[in-house]
């Protein structure tokens, strides 16, 4: 009885260890959330402003220069010192 104690014992030792190196590889760290969101965040600035040039409608192009507010407002926010935020 002890020997299936021990044995389950060292069982979820080494299941527990196993799972914790593996969170550790593939945890996303905030740096790199980051970078991925200030690229996603200029892509979209990117088209916003592509399809602001191509816009007739006087509404529609107030609605998408606020849209590229509030994006550059979120970029400036996570990078101060990015060149769209000077």
């Amino acid at each position: 009885m002890n020997k299936i104690n021990a044995a389950l014992l060292w069982t979820v030792l080494l299941s527990t260890l196993s799972g914790s190196l593996w969170i550790f590889n593939n945890i996303a760290w905030a740096s790199d959330v980051d970078r991925i969101e200030i690229r996603l965040i200029v892509r979209d600035l990117r088209e916003l402003r592509d399809e602001l040039e191509a816009e007739d409608d006087p509404d529609a192009a107030a609605r998408l220069q606020q849209y590229i507010d509030e994006l550059l407002d979120d970029l400036c926010r996570i990078e101060p010192d990015h060149r769209e935020c000077e």
